[in-house]
């Protein structure tokens, strides 16, 4: 693995290496008889190679194997990019389906949160479509690392929550709290990627700010001004901020 993820600077020192040895065993020796002996004797380059036939042999071999290789790479780059623009096609569905799916999670909480975090019932009790599960698998496996590891992590989060929407507990204000803020989270990493899946934009890992909270809590329809613990005073808004600050002392340790 670490050998692949500096394929590239392999490349370039065995090309830099390569440049070298033809300097050596090529020009060196057909211009060294001009330039020294005075003469354009061809036995001495016949001699250099005569004398590093063995070498001269593993180098051929070596360099034959290696470009073997470099195309074969290409190849299956090729091949997983494709395999990756297909698999991309359905990205976006499957983050509007999330969408609705966090909109309905945003309502059961709300329930929850004006009936003093009352346990859920069994009709409440919602699932995520089953579709993007097959279609992140496939974008994770083709992806490049960093948008592998974006959607492997929002998969994480997902089925967290996912385990939390049916827990049949009763749940207290400050516990409450913490779900609007995974949720909102959750919201934001699909809303962060979503121009990228559809092609409008680069992919962008950038940390969530407490901008990207507001516009999920909007699109989610959670008022933030209402979700205040009053026994603890602790509020929505001061709790995304706090966890925002520690995540970037987190980045920056």
């Amino acid at each position: 693995m670490i050998f692949l993820r500096h394929f590239k600077v392999v490349n370039w020192i065995l090309a830099t290496v390569a440049i070298i040895y033809l300097c050596s065993m090529i020009l060196s020796p057909i211009f060294y008889p001009l330039l020294y002996l005075n003469n354009e004797n061809w036995e001495y380059l016949q001699g250099v190679w005569d004398r590093w036939q063995t070498f001269n042999a593993a180098i051929i071999a070596f360099a034959a194997s290696w470009i073997a290789f470099n195309i074969s790479r290409y190849n299956n780059d090729q091949q997983r990019e494709r395999e990756f623009i297909a698999a991309k096609a359905f990205l976006p569905q499957a983050l509007g389906e999330l969408t609705a799916y966090f909109k309905s999670s945003a309502e059961i909480l709300l329930n929850r949160w004006r009936s003093s975090g009352v346990k859920v019932s069994s009709n409440e009790i919602i699932d995520a479509s089953i579709e993007y599960k097959s279609i992140f698998e496939k974008c994770i496996r083709h992806a490049d690392p960093a948008v592998g590891m974006y959607l492997a992590n929002l998969l994480a989060c997902l089925q967290l929550h996912d385990a939390r929407m049916k827990g049949d507990r009763k749940l207290s204000r400050e516990n409450l709290i913490i779900y609007f803020y995974e949720l909102g989270e959750l919201q934001s990493l699909v809303d962060n990627i979503f121009d990228y899946a559809r092609g409008e934009s680069e992919f962008n890992d950038q940390a969530l700010n407490w901008e990207d909270y507001r516009n999920s809590f909007a699109v989610l329809r959670i008022p933030v001004a209402d979700i205040v613990d009053e026994d603890s005073k602790r509020t929505l808004k001061d709790f995304v901020e706090r966890r925002i600050e520690w995540q970037k002392k987190v980045r920056l340790s």
